[in-house]
């Protein structure tokens, strides 16, 4: 009884309290690895979409209109008419008729849909019908003008949406839409539609290699080390993310991300294995849930570095921004040595192999052979699981609802609201996270893991299907990203608390990144779900009627994935309780 209670006096002062210098350099590295490592994902997030659009366009549809910017303008000087003069895309004659108005004046500028309509006539619609593109070369709707029959015929063919069908027939009283400015219309859209879908392609490669990362790395930080590990991982991000920027085809920018994404999944377990094997008992739950809470940090850094970089400079200089963790690689490799708890279970290892006796370093052969860490590594996977798979549906969705509740805005505030509501959202996170660590270390691992798939269910139900507005949007973000993020500081914490010493980093890895399999589907089931409502065999209850069918998409497929906090309640039934105790050993 003596013996306890210096402990409890102990457990009661605050987690940072006798933490030594070295303690403090061990946290810093690895809260800086993570937190540039979720900086360097959120900067594809970010900068794919202008990336794909501008790569794509090197084999322009319109000569002339990539010289313009990424994105088409809202409003074309003669200047910009002029680019276009000298691709050959306009005449002479048809700039100045651009720039002429109803009685005769001279205009400063061309809408962009007088100037979609010239193109859509002259250049767009005779490069559809001799590439069959769009599905515009059959010859059955190879119209001169079109009326609400021949829109229809287009609809049913899924080469133009309802919503858009609607919106030509309400521009023109008269009911007879000219083919140049239907083609000009969809033409503008032409480039974004390859772009999202070439993103979509590069998310599930990206998503892939950072599950595959995920498992390679878990085992190298086992077999080599965790903080060689940590050092090696980020060099691979750092330098893949960098290379990005230089990509000239879609190829080149697919395999930079793979390369990348395998240093990001491995960089996780390397590290929270170092903290965790690295801090005394008590303070090793807060450290590792600051750790993963500042991984909020690098996705806000991220957020405010795309909304200065992006329109400055472009998406090229923003990848160049993620090799800047080099630095941190360095400083891993120059201070800091490998845990004692790694070191010994390292030396036993190497001396039950003299004896003949080993068992299994650093090999997921050495979970699955024994009863007890094969259980705890598939309550871990199936965590992992519905954290990932619920953040990722949720992290797809959100920022294409929010683009869809400010329809009414101009692209460029529109924008601007998304990366707000982004932000807030991944501020959310920051204090979810904490949450988590105050609550498990209050209440337990398990408890704190119910809590938040609970309020998640609920609040990502509330926002899909009731969030209707800007403000409700904003006050609904922060709440998202605590409740989605929130369950990943139980990651940090609750994982290296499962696995002896020799199968830590291993078994970390395989939890924290195996749901990066099931996220790499999120893309194709987004756009499946896009399709079953266009084709209108799927209905969901709750939804106005004002609501078209791309946002029902956004807000069923969301819908349906937070059922997925569910099965967490269920597997929580059989996860061991953590708290308070040591860290296992064999």
């Amino acid at each position: 009884m003596m013996d306890t209670k210096p402990q409890l006096a102990s457990d009661q002062q605050p987690w940072y309290r006798g933490l030594t210098r070295y303690h403090w350099w061990v946290l810093m590295m690895a809260v800086m690895g993570w937190m540039f490592c979720t900086m360097s994902q959120h900067f594809f997030t970010l900068g794919r979409g202008p990336a794909m659009q501008q790569i794509l366009n090197n084999d322009p549809v319109v000569p002339g209109l990539e010289q313009l910017g990424e994105k088409p303008l809202r409003r074309y000087t003669a200047t910009d008419l002029d680019v276009l003069v000298a691709a050959g895309t306009l005449s002479p004659e048809e700039k100045a008729a651009l720039l002429t108005d109803s009685r005769g004046a001279t205009k400063s500028y061309a809408s962009r849909k007088e100037v979609a309509t010239v193109i859509g006539r002259h250049v767009l619609w005779p490069a559809w019908v001799e590439r069959g593109e769009h599905k515009l070369a059959d010859e059955r709707i190879m119209y001169e003008s079109f009326g609400p029959a021949e829109l229809q015929t287009l609809v049913d063919k899924r080469v133009l949406s309802r919503e858009m069908a609607d919106q030509h027939l309400a521009d023109n009283p008269d009911r007879v839409i000219d083919r140049g400015a239907l083609a000009g219309h969809i033409g503008f859209e032409l480039a974004k539609a390859r772009a999202d879908k070439a993103g979509d392609d590069a998310t599930f490669i990206f998503v892939m290699g950072w599950a595959l990362g995920g498992l390679i790395f878990g085992w190298v930080g086992d077999a080599l080390g965790r903080a060689k590990t940590m050092g090696l991982t980020i060099i691979i991000y750092a330098l893949f993310t960098a290379l990005n920027g230089l990509a000239q085809t879609e190829l080149q920018f697919n395999v930079f991300r793979f390369l990348a994404a395998l240093g990001v999944g491995g960089e996780f377990a390397a590290g929270a294995a170092l903290v965790a094997e690295t801090m005394p008992d008590r303070s090793r739950p807060a450290a590792l849930g600051a750790m993963q809470a500042m991984s909020a940090g690098g996705n806000m850094l991220a957020a405010v570095l795309a909304m200065l970089v992006l329109p400055l400079l472009g998406w090229r200089w923003l990848f160049a921004f993620g090799a800047f963790p080099l630095v941190v690689a360095l400083l891993v490799f120059l201070k800091l040595n490998e845990p004692e708890k790694w070191k010994e279970a390292r030396r036993k290892w190497l001396a039950e192999r003299a004896a003949g006796t080993t068992q299994k370093l650093a090999a997921y052969g050495g979970i699955l052979q024994d009863a007890r860490w094969r259980h705890r590594a598939v309550i871990a996977l199936l965590l992992g699981v519905v954290g990932v798979g619920g953040l990722w549906g949720v992290g797809f969705f959100t920022p294409e609802l929010n683009r869809m509740i400010a329809r009414d805005y101009s692209p460029e505030r529109a924008e601007g609201f998304v990366s707000k509501a982004f932000f807030l959202q991944q501020l959310g996170a920051f204090f979810g996270i904490s949450a988590y660590t105050i609550l498990s270390l209050r209440m337990g691992r398990r408890p704190a893991f119910a809590f938040f798939f609970v309020i998640a269910f609920v609040v990502v139900a509330y926002t899909f299907l009731f969030a209707n507005t800007i403000w409700e949007a904003y006050l609904l973000a922060p709440l998202v990203g605590f409740v989605t993020l929130g369950p990943f500081g139980g990651y940090a914490i609750y994982f290296p608390e499962l696995f002896p010493t020799r199968l830590r980093s291993t078994g970390t890895g395989l939890g924290y990144n195996v749901g990066r399999f099931l996220a790499a589907l999120v893309p194709s089931f987004k756009a499946r779900s896009k399709e079953m409502f266009m084709a209108g065999t799927l209905a969901l209850p709750f939804l106005p009627s004002a609501v078209g069918d791309a946002e029902r998409a956004i807000r069923y497929g969301s819908f349906l994935m937070i059922f997925i906090y569910i099965v967490g309640l269920v597997v929580l039934i059989w996860a061991p309780e953590t708290k308070g105790q040591p860290l296992p050993e064999d």
